[in-house]
């Protein structure tokens, strides 16, 4: 130990020279805020640690004498729970955390193993222990330090005679280390635009230690289930898997372990069902499961509806502070009645066993466990779980503290016990089945991003898959896709050969970059109007969902081969039908207003159902769930879901089953050889206006070919089906065949009303009604027959002796 002189008082921590007895101390009669005690201040408290380091500003008056400071720890059982590793340069760097220490200090040794990182500045800092000892830094530098997830910059005092680095309370609570444990408020900063200051991890707060059982090694869920197999099931018994003679003893161990802890028991009566044992071995460690994938087959399911994080999402509008608790083993909480758990009997070296508690395999466990999760916390407003992860979400920390305190008691009554290490409490941001919950709205999972960017070069097609796959799962936070991924989609055609080019690699080099920058989502406000935005392109939807101007969700999928001929306008149709499927929980029940770039689909949704084209008709039949207003936006304005549209990810399921095979031979009369002629003389006659219809019609008139323009006014009916052009359900005749449908429609010489109401029902090509009506007015037949039709006389009928002695029908 050093020897130091000492200076000043050590109950005032100023000039020595007064008389304690005298009352010259002026903190005599004080009451020290820290331990409580009288007669000293806190600068000076024995109670705190000895290291405690506080700053005072420099002054010409001030004795800077370096004296040095005393190391030696008050408290020789000193908890290591209170050293932390602090990643500095991807560098681990021991720091003792003191929650009194004003500032942060770094040692010369440790600052020189960094490789003198970091600009130095001259300190205008003294240090101070509790007696007073003073010590002035070499200097100080501003560092970026990271602990788990959390990455803040810090500003830190070097010195050369401290053996230790010390982490000051402020840095420490910044980084999650330790938490205020007694405020009811949060500490507000005027240069943050949230002003809630959490932690990223760290223990639960004050009142917790009222519920001793939520820290039990397991807790049990009140009742036993019964898991129902199909009654006529045949049972099936697996031999013993033979296990690695290294594992043999780690996995006699876990079963011991497995038995003391209550989670299975020995079986020696024969029983139907036995399932083979699965060791898995993670960290080092042991973990005992079961393959029940014969006894999966026979199980009922309940058919819980399970979560989604969007639907988590849209109930937390307005949060702020946010915990999440983890149930410790999960479906090891729910016990198993003695029929079910013979069921679940499995095999292993030593002999058979039990489960007597829910084993994870089952297929029907997890709907059972949500199910257990949502009766608990059924009538608190602001709790919700998926799955064994209660998310507690409120817009402040007094609401947030209060339903807290509600789930922490009704676990209680439910023996429910928590996985204290993986419970994140009164934060502004939680990791959550897969995402990050912010108090901005919904964000990639870093882990999930930085997955992206490790990803190797794919060296073949599943390498390729795995990387989509990634990219799939961020596609919800990326509104700036462009078709860079379009080469890597080749790869995985069928008829393709695994090649990778320079192409490849340079679409997967800009797709790792793009995961870096995904936007916040926010969340979603039922009360809030919702608006959203889709377009189609050649290839591909695209849809945003929006409310005050922010993104809520994106989405965007590809065409499958069929999807790509469509006309244009029924792709535009698709794409609605595309964002409202994808963001159903968003806006049914909701009226939603749909902005879209191409201008026929206005007129579609004003016209009669019937008469729209069939697969027009089967999309707007499917949109009939939702209270919807559609309008047309221009394209320029409409710039993120048309690139959403090309930058589309592969299609996993079309959003309507049957919608692709729509054949119109089988609702049209017509013969399948004259429909054959209508084939070939469309594709001669009529292949610049499939085109148009196909690739989407120009903003005027004007800008159409001449002969073209006389469709202009029933573009939003016209579509390509099969070879042919159809309006609606009728089928658009090519010039060299009208003269010959005109024929066939006054072959029974009608009258002008009905030849026209006879073509209309099958024919269209623009100026039909006139040349029908110029037809019959120019037959011979009918002119000479016109004033020459015989009237029928009238015959009288008998009047019937009671009612309904005779029916007709006209």
């Amino acid at each position: 130990m050093n020897t130091y002189r000492t200076y000043n008082c050590l109950n005032c921590g100023k000039d020595p020279q007064h008389k304690w007895t005298q009352g010259r101390c002026p903190a005599k009669g004080s009451v020290c805020s820290y331990c409580h005690k009288p007669n000293h201040w806190v600068a000076v408290c024995r109670k705190r640690s000895v290291n405690t380091v506080s700053v005072q500003q420099q002054s010409e008056t001030e004795d800077e004498e370096v004296l040095g400071i005393n190391l030696t720890q008050t408290d020789e059982h000193y908890d290591d729970k209170w050293t932390a590793d602090i990643e500095i340069l991807s560098r681990q760097v021991p720091f003792r955390i003191d929650t009194g220490a004003k500032c942060n200090t770094l040692t010369l040794s440790n600052y020189q193993t960094l490789l003198h990182v970091g600009e130095l500045k001259r300190s205008n800092r003294v240090l101070k222990s509790y007696s007073n000892h003073r010590l002035k830094p070499i200097a100080a530098v501003d560092l970026l330090i990271k602990f788990k997830n959390t990455e803040i910059p810090a500003e830190f005092e070097i010195v050369d005679i401290l053996q230790e680095n010390v982490l000051s309370g402020a840095t420490a609570e910044a980084l999650g280390l330790v938490m205020r444990l007694h405020a009811l408020q949060p500490t507000m900063k005027s240069n943050t635009r949230h002003s809630i200051q959490v932690a990223t991890a760290g223990p639960l707060p004050v009142g917790l230690d009222d519920y001793p059982e939520l820290t039990r090694t397991t807790g049990t869920l009140p009742g036993k289930y019964t898991i129902k197999i199909d009654p006529e099931a045949q049972g099936v018994v697996h031999p013993v898997r033979r296990q690695p003679a290294a594992l043999r003893n780690k996995i006699l161990e876990k079963l011991q372990e497995m038995v003391k802890d209550s989670y299975i028991t020995k079986v020696n009566q024969p029983t139907e069902w036995v399932s083979s044992m699965v060791a898995a071995v993670r960290n080092g460690k042991i973990r005992i499961c079961i393959d029940p994938s014969d006894l999966n087959k026979v199980i009922k399911r309940e058919h819980y509806p399970m979560r989604t994080i969007e639907e988590v999402v849209s109930t937390i509008p307005g949060a702020k502070v946010f915990s999440v608790l983890d149930a410790k083993s999960g479906f090891l909480q729910i016990e198993l009645d003695e029929a079910s758990s013979f069921l679940t009997t499995f095999n292993t070296p030593i002999g058979r066993f039990r489960w007597l508690r829910l084993p994870f395999g089952l297929k029907c466990a997890p709907e059972i466990f949500q199910r257990i999760m949502d009766e608990m916390l059924e009538g608190i407003s602001g709790a919700i779980s998926v799955m064994d992860d209660i998310l507690i979400a409120a817009p402040s920390v007094p609401e947030h503290d209060e339903i807290l305190r509600k789930v922490i008691q009704r676990a209680t009554s439910y023996n429910l016990s928590l996985n204290f290490d993986k419970c994140h409490v009164k934060q502004s941001s939680v990791p959550y089945v897969g995402h990050l919950i912010t108090a901005d709205g919904l964000k990639a999972d870093p882990a999930k991003i930085e997955a992206v960017k490790s990803m190797p070069t794919p060296r073949d097609k599943d390498g390729v898959r795995r990387f989509l796959g990634f990219v799939t799962y961020l596609s919800k936070f990326l509104p700036n896709l462009s078709e860079v991924d379009a080469p890597l989609r080749q790869l995985l055609k069928t008829d393709v050969e695994f090649a990778w080019q320079p192409a490849q690699q340079q679409a997967f080099d800009t797709l790792k970059d793009m995961c870096t920058e995904s936007p916040v989502l926010q969340f979603f406000d039922p009360s809030k109007s919702v608006e959203i935005f889709c377009d189609a392109s050649s290839n591909g939807l695209g849809a945003v969902l929006l409310q005050d101007s922010h993104p809520i969700a994106f989405s965007s999928r590809s065409l499958t081969d069929t999807e790509t001929r469509y006309a244009q306008i029924e792709k535009e149709m698709l794409s609605i039908v595309h964002a409202c499927v994808k963001f159903h929980n968003y806006i049914f029940g909701n009226h939603v207003t749909i902005y879209n770039d191409h201008k026929p689909l206005e007129d579609i949704f004003r016209k009669p159902l019937l008469s729209t084209p069939m697969r027009i008709q089967r999309m707007r039949l499917r949109l009939q769930w939702y209270d919807l207003t559609v309008k047309y936006r221009r394209g320029k304005d409409m710039e993120l879901p048309d690139t959403l549209s090309r930058a589309q990810l592969p299609v996993n399921k079309p959003e309507m089953e049957g919608l692709e095979c729509v054949s119109m031979l089988h609702f049209v009369s017509v013969s399948e050889q004259k429909y054959s002629e209508l084939q070939n003389c469309t594709r001669e006659e009529l292949s610049c206006l499939q085109r148009i219809i196909r690739q989407g019609w120009p903003d005027h008139r004007h800008d159409l070919p001449n002969e073209l323009q006389p469709y202009w006014d029933s573009r939003s009916q016209l579509v390509v089906s099969d070879g042919v052009v159809y309006k609606g359900l009728r089928i658009v005749v090519p010039p060299s065949m009208q003269a010959h449908m005109l024929k066939l429609i006054h072959q029974s010489h009608l009258g002008i009303v009905k030849s026209k109401q006879r073509a209309r029902e099958v024919l269209y090509w623009p100026g039909m009604s006139s040349v029908i009506e110029q037809m019959v007015k120019n037959c011979g037949k009918c002119a000479d027959f016109q004033n020459k039709l015989p009237r029928q006389p009238l015959r009288p009928t008998e009047t019937p002796s009671f009612p309904f002695e005779e029916v007709a029908s006209d």
